[in-house]
């Protein structure tokens, strides 16, 4: 599965830039607690529910 990490400072407009290079990609957010722990007690399932390309926001490395 082909990957592209956004990396930068705080407000520098990665969001910005990524929905609209991928405005037909979905767009998820790991920000909410409960979205958080499904991908990370399920990660199958989590994908699973965003078959085409994704855009995920806020993945905590580590």
């Amino acid at each position: 599965m082909p990957v592209v990490a956004v990396t930068g400072p705080r407000q520098s407009g990665k969001t910005t830039l990524c929905r609209a290079t991928f405005p037909d990609h979905a767009y998820v957010s790991l920000e909410p607690l409960d979205t958080r722990e499904f991908a990370a007690s399920d990660p199958r399932g989590f994908l699973s529910a965003y078959p085409g390309p994704v855009v995920l926001h806020e993945v905590a490395w580590g």
